[in-house]
């Protein structure tokens, strides 16, 4: 049996799950909050909602995201040291640019579409590393 599948059935078939957005700029305090009050409510998993575009209004650098990317990865260790799950619930039109500026970093091979919004333009390439 699968570490879900236990935690549903010791709690009568349900899990808790926080959703919760952690800004890049506190996340140290935002997780130490998270990993001291979850245990202590019973919260049997933290899915972080990524708005890298409200974080950054849409523009995020490959940087900024890589960044992001290592902080999500230390939430995601912290959380399980004390017997969260980790989850991640990303904004689908984030995930567009996001995806998009990496593709642009990772290849030279960039097309451009259109996005079916007046004046929106969505950047796409393909590379074996996206």
């Amino acid at each position: 049996m699968n570490q879900y599948a236990e935690t549903v059935e010791k709690n009568n078939g349900y899990l808790y799950i926080l959703r919760r957005t952690v800004p890049p700029w506190r996340w140290r305090e935002n997780l130490d909050e998270l990993v001291r009050l979850c245990p202590k409510y019973g919260i049997d998993e933290v899915c972080i909602k990524i708005d890298t575009g409200t974080f950054t209004h849409y523009y995020p650098s490959f940087e900024w995201l890589e960044n992001y990317r290592k902080i999500l990865l230390q939430i995601k260790k912290e959380l399980n040291e004390v017997g969260v799950n980790y989850s991640l619930n990303p904004n689908a039109s984030h995930i567009l640019m996001t995806s998009s500026v990496i593709s642009l970093r990772n290849s030279s091979h960039c097309t451009r579409s259109g996005s079916g919004t007046p004046g929106a333009k969505i950047f796409s390439a393909s590379s074996s590393r996206v």
